[in-house]
């Protein structure tokens, strides 16, 4: 089922929603809520859809999206991660911020001049859990 909403999301994203990347809310919640391990596996599977529906040169998104998960994960074991709202407000904002990073870093254009990040990061951030609280349920 989650890997279903993940094509559908990629889907939306390739078509209505560009430039809003929701693909990576997804691998950040699943790193936060299951442990590194898990935000590895969903990293790569995401990643892989990703790829599908990308552009880019090969292989971009499946690591970019894998690194995202691990270290989401890693984050919410080495600190203290609750699930309350504000918390994953905190650990989405810090986990796009990684993975914005590491898209400058790997695809090496200036991702900031086209649109601006931030406040992208910070409109995820503060709605998505709001939005996967409603999912969940």
């Amino acid at each position: 089922m989650f890997f279903i909403l993940a094509i559908i999301i990629a889907l939306l994203e390739s078509t209505i929603f560009r430039g809003i990347d929701i693909l990576p809310v997804l691998v950040i919640f699943r790193g936060l809520r299951k442990g590194p391990f898990v935000g590895l596996l969903t990293g790569a599977g995401i990643g892989l859809i990703a790829e599908v529906f990308s552009s880019g040169p090969l292989g971009i998104d499946l690591i970019l999206y894998s690194i995202t998960g691990l270290f989401s994960g890693i984050l919410s074991d080495r600190f203290y991660y609750r699930k309350d709202l504000l918390s994953e407000m905190i650990f989405l904002f810090l986990g796009l911020g990684l993975f914005y990073f590491l898209s400058l870093i790997f695809i090496g254009r200036d991702i900031i001049s086209y649109r601006p990040i931030i406040i992208t990061i910070l409109f995820l951030a503060v709605f998505s859990p709001l939005a996967f609280r409603l999912i969940e349920r």
